[in-house]
């Protein structure tokens, strides 16, 4: 133990001799090893606080991007801190980290318009040692070989393999962080506020695998393609336990995993890992039969709503799938969800319709190896909106090929009876739509208008259509409209959609 001690001590005696200059050594070496440019205010070493271990603090750490991300801060930190074992730094063979703490980080990615992300090369290569030139290395080897050939010969000695350092990490712990994601070239943006991680290693022994238990927690958290918010001021949660199987390399298993996206828990098992350079994963997830109510708060405009929390509901709902495959350049995992909702119900307290009988079948297939084999099955959508009546199937094969439809859609929708329906936040509708149609055919087909390769038929009636809201604060109107369907009709139709330009995203 003293001799521990004096170790320890004689170790830190540089750092206190000259803090100043080994804090501006730690900074350059830094700013060598990453392509950005690295700050922080303030550097602190303790060897008795967290004795026999070292602590180490960086203040108001900084990381800002250079060349194309110039000025773009990549990564700040209030507090970074990392205690770890000196010995065994100092020893090299098995450096032991104690924790790694990150107190309100923010980390920011972003991928430009062409393509190029702000994180894929943020590590600077290591620089080439000049070649010398040819005339020299060929008079050097002519040297070497006239005077080894006067020597006699001696056996080769094998070159000993350097051991790797092996890295253990028992504690990392993340407070109150803030992610954002920017994708210029899928018009896409995600962030998320609130995040905390907290992941604590349990090495295990000979007849138990060592594994992690995990908590993360995120709040605040948006998801936006385009102008459309996928996710809205969303709550995710995600416990688990992850086993490492030593049979297994590098593959981890989810053990009594439970993710959480708003109200709606979600029961998930399986493994992930590494196979070579590809990810792999063998997941399963489902819902425990649940109310009606945690499948809505999956609906932005719904969870967002003031009233939400006293939003009345009946039914039952039920959601299961698996993410099976690897990741890579050419492939994506598969991915198949099956979703059944039966006699389901909701009414706002402070409106006076109700959406009753609400019976939903659908499933879908991703086929990750061969994208053209994915189908979207809508075998059932009934729903009873404010009396009215609305039935709708839907099936699609071959999305990214030469897509195949096969659908029906009846019934009645008075728009003006959803402002007694749902919170319609500023938006005036009147008007109402009538419906009674049918689609089967290859998408090919119909922008050939060929009447054998695309079938259609039935009837669509628009009366009275005024949508009156923040975006389109003059209104749009859609007069009295009535069309029979036919593959001419329906490019026509399509044609003119296009043309509308999306409103812009609210804030």
């Amino acid at each position: 133990m003293r001799r521990l001690v004096v170790m320890t001590l004689l170790a830190g005696m540089p750092f206190f001799l000259a803090r100043g200059q080994f804090t501006k050594i730690t900074k350059k070496k830094l700013n060598e090893l990453f392509a950005a440019r690295v700050e922080f205010s303030d550097m602190d070493v303790s060897l008795l606080c967290k004795f026999p271990n070292t602590y180490v603090a960086l203040d108001d750490f900084l990381m800002i991007g250079t060349g194309a991300f110039e000025g773009d801060t990549l990564l700040s930190c209030k507090k970074a801190t990392i205690v770890f074992g000196l010995v065994s730094a100092i020893r090299r063979k098995h450096i032991k980290i104690k924790s790694i703490s990150l107190e309100q980080p923010r980390f920011y990615a972003h991928v430009l318009e062409n393509g190029q992300p702000n994180w894929k090369h943020i590590m600077k290569k290591p620089e080439e040692k000049p070649k010398e030139p040819a005339d020299t290395l060929n008079a050097q080897r002519s040297t070497l070989n006239s005077e080894s050939s006067q020597l006699p010969p001696k056996a080769k000695a094998k070159p000993k393999a350097k051991p790797k350092t092996q890295v253990s990490i028992q504690k990392i712990e993340i407070n109150d962080a803030g992610i954002a994601y920017s994708d210029d070239v899928r018009k896409m943006t995600t962030s998320a506020e609130e995040v905390d991680l907290l992941l604590v290693n349990d090495k295990g022994d000979k007849d138990t695998p060592a594994s992690w238990s995990m908590q993360l927690d995120m709040g605040g958290v948006d998801l936006r393609m385009g102008s459309l918010y996928l996710m809205r001021r969303s709550r995710i949660g995600f416990v688990s336990e992850i086993v490492s199987n030593p049979d297994a390399g590098t593959l981890l298993r989810l053990k009594d995993s439970r993710l959480r996206i708003n109200d709606m828990g979600i029961h998930v098992d399986g493994t992930v890992g590494r196979e070579g350079q590809d990810m792999v994963a063998d997941l399963s997830f489902r819902t425990e039969e649940e109310g009606f109510k945690s499948l809505l708060s999956l609906i932005p405009v719904m969870y967002t709503d003031e009233h939400f929390d006293s939003l009345q509901t009946t039914g039952k709902f039920q959601l299961e799938g698996s993410v099976k495959g690897k990741y890579n350049n050419q492939q994506k995992p598969s991915i198949a969800m099956n979703l059944n909702v039966d006699s389901a119900m909701f009414k706002y307290p402070h409106l006076p319709d109700s959406a009753n009988n609400i019976h939903v079948a659908i499933s879908m297939a991703y086929d990750g190896e061969t994208a053209g084999n994915t189908t979207l099955d809508l075998n059932r959508l009934h729903v009873e909106p404010a009396g009215e009546s609305f039935d709708m199937n839907l099936h699609i094969k071959t999305p990214q090929n030469d897509t195949w439809v096969d659908g029906a859609m009846k019934g009645v929708i008075n728009l003006e009876a959803l402002d007694s329906l749902i919170p319609l936040r500023r938006t005036k509708l009147t008007g109402f739509m009538a419906c009674d149609l049918s689609l089967n055919g290859l998408l090919s087909a119909l922008e050939k208008e060929s009447q054998e390769g695309f079938r259609s038929q039935g009837l669509l009636e628009l009366n009275n259509i005024n949508l009156t809201n923040d975006q389109f604060p003059q209104g749009v109107d859609i007069p009295n409209f009535s069309v029979n369907f036919t593959p001419r009709t329906i490019k026509l139709l399509r044609s003119l959609v296009s043309k509308i330009p999306p409103p812009p995203p609210s804030e």
